[in-house]
């Protein structure tokens, strides 16, 4: 097999406390006939992360006014590897990572892989029962997260690389579009990464569901039926609906629809997602984690439509 080069882009802001641990993961990758740059985008750090990058020998571009998905965009312009690696600072790949990721190269029909990022050995039981639940093995899936997206260079350029118009679910779009040129999405459970900074209480949970929400209203553009969104919908309003009987205490056909909808979603998230994976250690826990996300998602919709309201005041 040919040499092939692999560019590691790694978005940064004040990430001190990561990067000497990435750097040593990165030193001690496997290399079977790979060579690999790593290339650091930092987005205006106060701390060492750029001291850092230069003592590691890596190259490095400073985009203090850039949103994430434009720091990912910087990185590929400067990038002169065959497949695009991306790569959260908080994250540790596994010592075979580029050697799993390098067997995807003459896959001409892939056009991104990775998989989901694994949980820490001393994580939290909200890492764990969160981040163990996807399946092991090969599969084609509709998203990849870029703490861990590979994506060929000449697919990445065929789509226009990340819209830097999206400040969060910039990785779910550019999956749609990687897509609907015709590619695959490859899951695979052995190009795998540690994640470090992964939410370790259901409060943390709670707030990064509203953080991830704010991508629904763009994924509905180009995915009118996207799950979260109208699954999100419907359990916060059911929920509306039980105070709103509980309030005016009627408790016929609307409270019990609402009590019925309420607690089918995340049971039935949850399941659906353990007998995917054939993980069912976490079941319970993943149900309570459903009605976390589930109530973040919904958050996150209550405050579009607060600010949309101010607006137009």
């Amino acid at each position: 097999m040919k040499n092939i080069k692999i560019s590691i882009i790694i978005p940064c802001l004040n990430e001190e406390h990561f990067l000497p641990s990435l750097f040593s993961s990165i030193k001690n990758l496997t290399t079977n006939n790979i060579s690999y740059e790593v290339i650091m985008i930092d987005n205006g750090s106060t701390d060492r992360s750029v001291e850092i990058a230069r003592e590691h020998n890596a190259t490095f571009f400073i985009e203090p006014e850039a949103n994430i998905s434009a720091l990912r965009n910087v990185g590929a312009r400067h990038a002169r590897g065959e497949i695009f690696a991306f790569l959260d600072a908080d994250c540790l790949p596994l010592p075979e990572w580029l050697d799993e990721a390098a067997k995807y190269k003459e896959q001409n029909d892939v056009g991104a892989f990775g998989s989901i990022p694994l949980c820490p050995s001393n994580g939290t039981w909200v890492e764990k029962a969160w981040m163990g639940i996807s399946p092991k093995g090969v599969h084609d899936v509709g998203f990849i997260c870029t703490a861990n997206m590979f994506i060929q260079k000449n697919v990445f350029e065929q789509v226009n690389g990340f819209d830097e118009n999206l400040t969060t679910g910039e990785d779910y779009d550019i999956c749609q579009r990687i897509i609907k040129a015709g590619y695959k999405i490859i899951s695979d459970k052995k190009v795998a990464v540690i994640h470090l900074r992964y939410p370790k209480t259901l409060f943390e949970r709670f707030k990064k569901e509203i953080w991830y929400g704010e991508e629904m209203l763009n994924i509905l553009k180009i995915k009118p039926f996207y799950r979260p969104f109208w699954a999100s919908l419907i359990f916060g309003c059911s929920f509306i609906v039980i105070l709103s009987c509980l309030f005016l205490r009627s408790f016929g056909l609307f409270f019990k629809l609402g009590l019925f909808l309420f607690f089918l979603i995340p049971f039935l998230s949850a399941t659906l997602k353990v007998v995917q994976s054939k993980k069912y250690k976490y079941y319970l826990h993943l149900i309570l984690l459903y009605f976390v996300y589930l109530a973040g998602r919904f958050s996150s919709i209550l405050i579009f439509c607060r600010s949309v309201l101010w607006n137009k005041d």
